[in-house]
């Protein structure tokens, strides 16, 4: 019982860890992001760079859309990302979105679209 237990511990302390090539700024950058609806933009397994035809952003009206797998989704203007003056990002001026696929579906956290700050 006490193997169980500690493999559930090492599963689940694995499971949040970072990308092993980020450096400690990126992932606490990261950490450090919210919508502006005030929503955490949740972790790093969340997060992606949005470039190449896995990922593309437009502007559709007054709204920003993402491309996921060849799909367009809206951004509702809660998700986009919180500007933080004088935090810039450590990944670049690139866009940034973070999302989770559940039950088939992207559900979007936040996006940050290029040079926001």
């Amino acid at each position: 019982m006490k193997r169980l237990a500690l493999a559930v511990l090492f599963v689940a302390g694995t499971a949040c860890a970072h990308d092993s090539s980020w450096t400690q700024e990126q992932f606490d950058w990261v950490q450090r992001r919210y919508a502006r609806n005030g929503m955490h933009c949740c972790g790093p397994h969340d997060f992606h760079m949005v470039t190449g035809d896995y990922l593309k952003w437009r502007i559709s009206g007054a709204a920003y859309e993402v491309e996921i797998n060849g799909r367009w989704y809206p951004v509702k203007p809660g998700q986009v990302m919180a500007s933080h003056a004088g935090d810039p990002s450590p990944f670049g001026d690139g866009a940034i979105l973070f999302f989770r696929v559940i039950n088939g579906e992207p559900v979007i956290f936040c996006f940050k679209p290029e040079s926001l700050y």
